[in-house]
């Protein structure tokens, strides 16, 4: 019997000290039908000589390299390049579990059409170790943060339906918004009990460098495309945003008005004429 072909998305920018643990960790793979799409992305160290080694090494790895242009750019090209019914992003500087593939695969042939998504356990390994806290799934949880680890399994085709990775995304966030967008109220999503998943932590994440007004901006791009969502479950959240920052800006100007009050040769000597009726005899 043909088992489906898994394909698996690597970016690599920079991180060719990392991409031999990620690449090993699917030689370990107990299903055997994956192929690696290893998009070199404009990197400047020695990228394309370890990922041409492990291309030599076993013909399931394929190496393109291109101009830099950004993770989301580069999956999408990385998924134009590849031929397998499912998807699962890995990037360079983690790794899956050995039994990952197997097991979501065997999910999405025996489980139900509404199966959108499969994913397991995790574990943090680098400058940080412990298990990754994935809170239960629900949509309306996934609609305000994002509930899985990056690596998860999902169907080519849906990836298709929904036209990949988003390139408004493209400073962060963008693993969370594909899957909200292939994801609706009426999906499936399957936890495995299994560790599938090793996230590396490192000092300078790209996670970390994303600052609040960036992350600030980054919900709202992704409020705007998912907005018919987003109202059936919050009734104009937009309101109370606005009424807000009306609140905050009428704050502003009393303050400012307050201010000038007490700066004013009036209010200075309306106080010191206050002092002398309240002096005790």
């Amino acid at each position: 019997m043909e088992t489906p072909l898994v394909s698996v998305i690597t970016p690599c920018y920079n991180q060719a000290q990392y991409l031999p643990e990620a690449m090993d960790s699917l030689l370990g793979q107990t299903y055997p039908d994956w192929e690696c799409i290893i998009v070199n992305d404009g990197s400047k160290d020695d990228t394309e000589e370890v990922a041409l080694a492990y291309c030599a090494k076993d013909n399931r790895f394929r190496y393109f390299s291109k101009e830099n242009s950004g993770v989301c750019d580069t999956r999408n090209f990385a998924v134009a390049n590849s031929k397998g019914k499912y998807l699962i992003p890995l990037d360079a500087d983690d790794k899956i579990g050995a039994s990952y593939l197997e097991k979501a695969v065997d999910a999405f042939e025996n489980g139900s059409e509404k199966l959108r998504i499969v994913y397991g356990q995790g574990e943090y390994f680098g400058a940080l170790s412990g298990p990754i806290d994935n809170k239960p799934y629900r949509f309306e949880t996934m609609l305000v943060e994002n509930t899985f680890f990056n690596s998860v399994v999902f169907r080519r085709v849906d990836f298709d339906r929904v036209g990949g990775y988003h390139e408004y995304m493209h400073d962060g966030l963008e693993d969370w918004e594909i899957l909200l967008s292939i994801l609706d109220e009426e999906a499936e999503v399957v936890q495995l009990p299994d560790v599938c998943y090793y996230y590396r932590i490192l000092p300078t994440s790209r996670q970390r460098s994303v600052n609040d007004e960036m992350h600030k901006a980054l919900l709202l791009r992704a409020y705007e495309h998912h907005k018919e969502t987003y109202d059936r479950h919050f009734p104009a959240p937009i309101l109370y945003v606005h009424r807000w920052h009306w609140a905050m800006n009428r704050v502003e100007e009393l303050e400012k008005e307050l201010a000038s009050i007490k700066g004013s040769k009036k209010y200075k000597t309306m106080r010191k004429l206050s002092g002398l009726f309240h002096r005790k005899p």
